[in-house]
């Protein structure tokens, strides 16, 4: 499985395809489980992503993961809208956090 991500900045309505890098392999993110997964198995996974210096603190974005098969048939989509704040850590100057365990 694959983790793809999309990126809408607020006002343009250009989608951005967002690069996860060594993040898009699904499996390696899995934290209660493993690959391959059964079909009503309950998953927790984890991704975090690095927010280029383009998004500065207080842009709004839509932001899309779509995780596809190995068929690039789609197994989960997530649409978010976000915030990006400044980070409590002196070496990020970008963070945000999008924790959706509570949905």
């Amino acid at each position: 499985m694959r983790t793809l991500a999309t990126a809408e900045v607020i006002p343009l309505p250009v989608p951005i395809d967002y690069p996860l890098e060594e993040r898009a392999v699904t499996c390696n993110f899995l934290t209660n489980t493993f690959c391959p997964l059964q079909e009503t198995e309950v998953v927790q996974y984890t991704l975090k992503m690095f927010i280029e210096s383009i998004f500065y603190a207080g842009i709004r974005a839509n932001i899309e993961f779509r995780i596809v098969d190995q068929d690039n048939q789609p197994v989960m989509c997530l649409r978010a809208g976000i915030v990006i704040v400044r980070g409590n850590n002196a070496r990020a100057a970008n963070t945000t956090v999008l924790d959706l365990t509570d949905m």
